[in-house]
């Protein structure tokens, strides 16, 4: 019986939809690139998508329409009722856009999936493929995306967190700082802000100016960081 002496690399990528809706509904007002624009929930109740120009705004996720109706108008932000059907479509199309160059893709929400990238082919090349499948994505369907880069899931979702506030298109978890994963804490529960400050400490970095290029050399990180990182799990268990 042969033993494999080396087993494949645990590595996932997250391919996550720039303020989803709110993208969605730029492909359609192309002259509202760059403008602040929301997308209201069933009934024009709450906020539910926000672009990056309403966030520089202030506007909260969840805040009642009604509330900020005139700070809305005052400010130019543009408001749409929610489009589940287009979303739904469009979110269709930026799966079948990862199947096209990914093995297997994972479904994780309508503005998210996992994509594994654990074999060796896959896992050296991690960046480029990422990089490519980006620019693919935009140029087939619109749709802006961030690609998080990690070797579970949780990190890998918290790489493109990351990314959206870096305004960084690929971001593998060895770029966190400390600065970064404290700023990730703001409303999150205690169990959430532990288990952060605990990511830090087994990130190894510590001014967050790597470039944003990662050589498959570096998918090899210290073993004692790979121990480390091995005994740390996400909240949730996952």
């Amino acid at each position: 019986m042969g033993f494999d002496l080396n087993p494949k690399t645990s590595l996932w990528a997250l391919v996550d939809c720039n303020n989803f809706y709110c993208s969605c509904e730029r492909l359609f007002r192309p002259d509202l690139r760059n403008q602040p624009v929301v997308v209201l929930s069933n009934n024009d109740g709450c906020i539910v998508s926000r672009s990056n120009e309403a966030k520089a705004l202030g506007i909260k996720m969840g805040e009642p329409e009604f509330k900020i109706r005139g700070f809305l108008q005052r400010q130019g932000v543009t408001a749409f009722s929610s489009n589940y059907a287009l979303y739904g479509d469009l979110s269709s199309r930026v799966i079948r856009c990862m199947e096209s160059m990914a093995p297997e893709v994972k479904q994780y929400s309508i503005d998210e999936a996992f994509i594994p990238l654990h074999s060796k082919a896959l896992a050296a090349n991690a960046n480029e493929l990422c990089a490519i499948l980006r620019s693919r994505i935009l140029r087939w369907t619109g749709i802006p995306v961030t690609i998080g880069i990690g070797a579970t899931k949780t990190l890998a979702k918290l790489a493109a967190e990351l990314g959206k506030k870096m305004q960084r298109a690929n971001v593998p978890t060895r770029t966190l700082s400390r600065k970064a994963c404290t700023g990730l804490q703001s409303g999150a529960a205690p169990a959430t802000r532990s288990w952060l400050r605990r990511l830090w400490a087994i990130s190894g970095e510590s001014g967050g100016s790597q470039p944003n290029v990662w050589l498959p050399g570096e998918l090899q990180a210290p073993l004692s960081w790979r121990m480390r990182s091995a005994k740390i799990r996400s909240p949730s268990g996952s």
